[in-house]
């Protein structure tokens, strides 16, 4: 990163819609693998009230976002209904979910996924909830970012069976 960069991570306000839109739009195109098949306005408009989002500004500009939730996984007394959730519903702690992640391609390698991820992870730590993000194996650069910050891959792997 270089000496000539401010990067400021704060939480989104609905005036920031528009510039998050615009990363989201940024990074969508060729080459792009889309974890979320929808954009980040639609995600917004049906997470806005319990989502917690972080845009990240370089030099004054919104240059990236982080959007995800904390929750504490429901309790359910019935031990059948715990034992058909899988396992890592099972746990009465609380987890972070990162559900959409993206930063304008100019800005990438400048920091701001790893300043975006230290606010995320501060706020889980204040719950003491840990990380999960799920990912496709083929958005390389995403799984690179993950594990250069630590991330590990879970137990849980998807399997499908074509239409």
């Amino acid at each position: 990163m270089s000496g000539d960069t401010t990067i400021k991570i704060r939480p989104m306000v609905e005036s920031d819609l528009a510039a998050v839109s615009d990363v989201d739009m940024s990074i969508s195109g060729k080459g792009r693998v889309s974890t979320w098949p929808f954009s980040f306005e639609t995600y917004w408009g049906l997470h806005k009230q319990d989502a917690l989002v972080l845009v990240a500004e370089l030099n004054g500009v919104v240059s990236g976002f982080l959007s995800g939730h904390i929750e504490r996984p429901p309790r359910s007394n019935s031990i059948i209904e715990q034992l058909q959730k899988p396992w890592y519903e099972r746990s009465d702690d609380p987890v972070g979910w990162i559900e959409m992640m993206g930063i304008r391609p100019e800005s990438w390698h400048k920091g701001i996924g790893t300043r975006l991820l230290e606010a995320f992870r501060a706020e889980c730590n204040k719950k003491k909830a840990k990380i999960r993000i799920v990912a496709r194996q083929d958005d390389q650069d995403l799984v690179a970012f993950l594990e250069r910050a630590g991330f590990q891959k879970g137990e849980m792997v998807t399997y499908e069976l074509p239409a």
